[in-house]
Parts: structure tokens; C-alpha cells; sequence
């Protein structure tokens, strides 16, 4: 009885030794409580809104300003290039109904060469636009957006003139999405103009409707019907049909209709 006794002894002198050891391990420590990490969020809080500010700065060396072959002329068309970006992300934090954002950049650009040509490329382009949607929680949202584009483009040979272009989208869609997200529609309505800054009269100038129809429908987890119908009107501004036909007006209506997912186990 006495050796029963002295071994229950030894077995809780164990237990109490042990188990809280273990347990305060699991809560942080040796009986230290620690608190959860707190949650990392980057930017710059504003208000009810995020801002995310941006720099970029390239130096390189551009072998062939102007694409053209080596042998076609005898002037060195290389330079150097330096290339800043700064850019700006604003998006909201509650998004329940409203989801808005508002993201920008600028481009600018320096061709660092003594041939006078090339470094009167130097430019500055970039990118702007805004997007909100509407109940974007809901059923059915609705969502607004516009976006403006300076694209620098250079010409195949050594011209001060240039191929930079104006590009601006404005639009809107509707989206149906029920609960669950097995089904959703949206159509989608968008107006371009792709507009050249340095091009005799209104050559290459175009305006066009685009006009989307896109669904689809997951029956099995894996598994989707998928509908994407486009229409768009493309209308030139030059009136004539510009050198080879390029400048042709056209109302192209692509659909695909088409399963994706798993059919079978293999």
C-alpha cells in the first residue's frame, strides 16, 4: 500500500509539472500571454479612403530609337533613356455599396543623346482612371468607369515627328449575380477614341461603340457554361480609306459560347 501510495505521488508530481508547461507554451510562453499580430495594412490612411503612392526610376540604353535597320542609315540613332513614374492608387475601405478607385500615373521620358532628334522625343505620357461600382455586395451592381491614355510612340525612321496617341474609354456596366455566384450576366457598354497627335489631317483617328454581352453559369463546382458576346461600330475619321484600305469603318460581332471545367473523373 505504501509503494501504491509513493507511485500516485510521483504520477500527480509529473502532471503538475507538466501540463502547465504545455499549456502555457500553447497560450505564448511560460505563463506569458501574448496578443495576436495586428493586421498589416500598407498606404496611407485618409479618412474612409487608402492612398498608395508610388515611384519608379529605369536607366537604360535604347540601341534603336527609331526601329530601323542597321544598314538603312548612317546616323547612330541609340541613346540613353531615363524614365520616372510616379503613380497614385485611391480606393475606399467600406465597400458595402460603394467601391471606388481612382489609380494614376505619368510617364516621363528622357533620351540623354547629343543627336538633337532623338532627344527631342523627350516626353511625358501616362495614365489616368476612375472606376465606382455601385452595390457592389448586391445582386445586381452597377459600375461607372472612365480612363484617359498619352501613349508615346516613335516613328520607323528619324523624324521628329512622332506617333504618340490620346486614348480615352468611357463606360458603364450593369451585373446580375445572384446569391450563391453559380449564375452572373453583365452587360457592358464602352466608348472609345484612339486619336494620333501628329499625323497629317485625321489619318489613323478612330471612334468606335463597344458593346458586351458576357455570362456564365456554373452548374457543377467545377464546371461552366460561358457566353461572350461583342459588337462594336469602328468609325474612322479621315474620310478617305487612308494608303492600303487601313482606315476601312467595319461593325465586326464576334460570340463564343463554350464549357469550362470538368466533364468527367480523367
Amino acid at each position: 500500500m505504501r509503494r501504491s501510495l509513493i507511485r500516485k505521488l510521483f504520477i500527480a508530481i509529473l502532471f503538475l509539472a507538466f501540463v502547465p508547461q504545455v499549456r502555457a507554451e500553447d497560450i505564448g510562453g511560460m505563463g506569458k500571454l501574448t496578443l495576436p499580430p495586428l493586421k498589416r495594412q500598407l498606404g496611407i490612411q485618409a479618412g474612409g479612403f487608402v492612398l498608395h503612392p508610388k515611384v519608379g526610376l529605369t536607366y537604360g540604353y535604347d540601341s534603336n530609337v527609331f526601329y530601323e535597320l542597321d544598314n538603312e542609315y548612317e546616323t547612330p540613332n541609340g541613346a540613353q533613356t531615363l524614365l520616372v513614374v510616379p503613380a497614385l492608387t485611391i480606393a475606399n475601405k467600406y465597400t458595402r455599396n460603394v467601391r471606388f478607385r481612382f489609380d494614376g500615373k505619368a510617364d516621363i521620358k528622357r533620351f540623354l543623346s547629343s543627336n538633337s532628334v532623338v532627344a527631342n522625343h523627350s516626353n511625358i505620357g501616362g495614365e489616368v482612371g476612375v472606376n465606382v461600382r455601385f452595390f457592389a455586395s448586391g445582386p445586381i451592381s452597377l459600375e461607372l468607369r472612365e480612363r484617359f491614355k498619352r501613349a508615346l510612340e516613335r516613328r520607323s525612321l528619324e523624324t521628329e515627328r512622332n506617333f504618340n496617341r490620346h486614348l480615352n474609354r468611357v463606360g458603364a456596366s450593369l451585373i446580375f449575380a445572384p446569391g450563391g455566384g453559380a449564375l452572373k450576366l453583365e452587360g457592358e457598354y464602352n466608348f472609345y477614341a484612339d486619336l494620333f497627335t501628329d499625323t497629317n489631317q485625321d489619318w489613323g483617328d478612330l471612334i468606335y461603340h463597344d458593346i458586351s454581352i458576357k455570362g456564365s453559369w456554373k452548374f457543377f463546382p467545377f464546371t461552366a457554361l460561358l457566353l461572350d458576346v461583342n459588337w462594336q461600330l469602328r468609325d474612322y475619321l479621315d474620310d478617305s480609306r487612308g494608303y492600303y484600305g487601313e482606315l476601312t469603318d467595319s461593325k465586326p460581332l464576334r460570340v463564343r459560347v463554350g464549357m469550362n471545367g470538368f466533364i468527367t473523373r480523367k
